[in-house]
């Protein structure tokens, strides 16, 4: 492979070969993969081979190399490596981020009962430990289907968001952890370059070789499962009952919030009340009621914005903005819903009034 990449650098050539000897110990399953590079604006794409996930990090200049933890391959999503995000942007300094990471390295071995050393790198703006494990698939009845079938539909994708918190002792973004998948698990390559720093992408601990069974956590795991399936039969109680309201007021149909949905598509470009919206409205709403992504929730909230900022130039930073908003309601302890009109009609008569308008 080197030989016929001549031109590639050595560095990032060397940190490419050492990530994939991370990822996906069976050779067939390596691909095809996502890769995104500062070339594609971070979009991912489909390569099929190294020869050619290469050739776009070289045409990209190195910058913003990833690529994805998991190939595709139908009915192989098993949990066979987990990805913990550091970010130093969510900490007071870098000596809270250290703490909390060194936190992370001691939870590791105290929740696998065993010592476990992943691959770490640095970024410049935080640390990704990338821990390969003993590969499993939850639905699977002949494994372990047969406990997390009635309290979870998808197991194995809420393994990988779960973990992530569990074994940072929560302090991984809470944003990534609920919106990661198989299909969006973004790795960057060792040795390329963050475009938002310039910093060369480190690696600052190798891998040691091992694979720790994830049955140890498994327990802890199925727990938090029959938890989130209470909370979220009392959410659908509460949004159930929020829902009702509009509906007595006209403004519920076919199970969406008409006014919220014409606020979006086509209500006016707010030139003011746009951080309450967001926050109070629009963020609870696309996550709790209509279910999406934080991803797609998170596209959605920037179109909006970019709307309003035709009416009146933003003076805060959106995208700042729709992450705290989103992590709102991600974190909320209790159901957080939208405001309803009665109470939007009470707290900001004026909004409600722009909102008919």
């Amino acid at each position: 492979m080197k030989q016929i990449f001549t031109a590639v650098d050595d560095a990032v050539y060397e940190g490419f070969m050492l990530l994939m000897g991370v990822l996906d110990p069976i050779p067939m399953y390596k691909w095809p993969r996502n890769i995104s590079t500062h070339a594609t604006q971070n979009k991912q794409i489909w390569v099929y081979s190294a020869r050619e996930a290469l050739k776009y990090f070289k045409a990209a200049d190195y910058l913003d190399c990833r690529i994805s933890a998991y190939s595709y391959v139908a009915g192989h999503e098993q949990i066979d490596t987990l990805h913990l995000d550091h970010d130093l942007e969510h900490f007071k300094s870098l000596l809270a981020l250290n703490k909390a990471h060194n936190r992370t390295r001691d939870l590791l071995h105290e929740r696998f009962g065993q010592p476990v050393r992943p691959m770490i790198l640095w970024s410049g703006n935080g640390y990704a430990d990338i821990l390969p494990v003993q590969g499993y698939r939850l639905e699977d009845k002949s494994i372990y289907g047969r406990y997390f079938k009635d309290v979870n539909d998808n197991p194995s994708r809420e393994f990988l968001r779960w973990s992530e918190q569990y074994l940072t002792d929560g302090k991984a973004d809470i944003c990534h952890s609920k919106s990661i998948s198989f299909n969006n698990m973004m790795l960057r390559v060792p040795n390329s370059f963050n475009s938002s720093n310039g910093e060369r992408v480190r690696i600052v601990q190798y891998w040691d070789g091992n694979r720790p069974d994830i049955k140890p956590l498994l327990v802890d795991f199925y727990v938090h499962c029959v938890d989130k399936q209470v909370k979220q039969r009392r959410l659908d109680k509460e949004t159930k009952k929020r829902l009702a309201e509009n509906k007595r007021s006209g403004h519920y149909n076919n199970g969406i919030i008409l006014w919220i949905e014409a606020l979006i598509e086509n209500g006016p470009a707010l030139a003011n009340h746009r951080k309450y919206v967001i926050w109070r409205i629009l963020a609870p709403y696309l996550i709790n009621i209509k279910k999406l992504s934080y991803e797609q929730a998170f596209d959605v909230l920037t179109y909006w914005l970019a709307r309003c900022a035709k009416a009146k130039k933003l003076d805060f930073n959106a995208e700042q903005r729709i992450r705290d908003s989103l992590r709102t309601v991600c974190t909320a302890k209790a159901a957080y819903l939208p405001i309803s009109v009665d109470k939007l009609q009470q707290e900001k008569p004026d909004l409600w009034g722009l909102l008919q308008s």
